[in-house]
């Protein structure tokens, strides 16, 4: 049982690989299965054929809670360090799935209301944590009280727009992950950071901005 999961795992992600690399239509199972080290037969006995596989990459390789460095938190014991673990966790994120992305959007047509609607959920899923969890800590005082649901909203359309900018290559045969400019990623969390820590801080007066105090 253990092998069989690990062949599909590695049928999952060099299909995404190769989906990426080709479209989805230049992509045969024949590939799959050569990249993937396994016979074809395999694909068809785990997912029946390449549409089916197709929907499952889909719907495994986006963004989910899970990953979330959610141990790393401090309750709001420091602030600061919990907007950086959220933030850099969650830009992270959307590099790392940037391909997805790429390749998901022209065969928006294939994927079904139902399977869009579980990767849509997979998204919404991080944004309601991020939402709960600054409810939280203004709930023990630790963090102002905000519009914490617009704020997440407007997190994750920025970090999905900035990691527009910050991807340099696809994934590719000799390098396996996203290749992304690392020293404007860093500068790029600890400027938002700071920006959420002058909005989110529990010492600014009501009424005011962090530029008024």
């Amino acid at each position: 049982m253990q092998r069989k999961t690990a062949s599909k795992e590695k049928i999952i992600q060099q299909a995404f690989r190769l989906f990426q690399k080709n479209g989805y239509t230049k992509t045969t199972t024949r590939m799959i299965a050569k990249a993937a080290g396994i016979n074809e037969a395999t694909i068809f006995n785990n997912f029946g054929n390449k549409a089916n596989l197709f929907h499952e990459v889909y719907y495994i390789l986006p963004p989910s809670i899970e990953q979330i460095p959610i141990d790393q938190l401090t309750n709001g014991r420091d602030l600061r360090h919990d907007i950086y673990v959220l933030i850099n966790s969650n830009i992270h994120l959307m590099i790392n799935n940037f391909p997805m992305y790429r390749f998901s959007m022209p065969l928006i047509d294939m994927v079904d209301e139902d399977l869009h609607a579980r990767s849509h959920a997979n998204i919404e899923s991080i944004n309601n944590f991020v939402d709960n969890y600054f409810h939280f800590l203004a709930e023990i005082g630790a963090a102002r009280s905000v519009d914490t649901h617009s704020l997440s909203l407007l997190l994750q359309y920025t970090f999905l727009i900035k990691s527009f900018d910050l991807v340099r290559a696809m994934p590719d045969e000799d390098h396996p992950c996203v290749e992304y400019d690392k020293e404007a990623t860093a500068a790029f969390v600890t400027e938002y950071t700071d920006y959420l820590y002058t909005i989110l801080r529990p010492d600014i007066q009501e009424g005011k901005l962090p530029c008024q105090q």
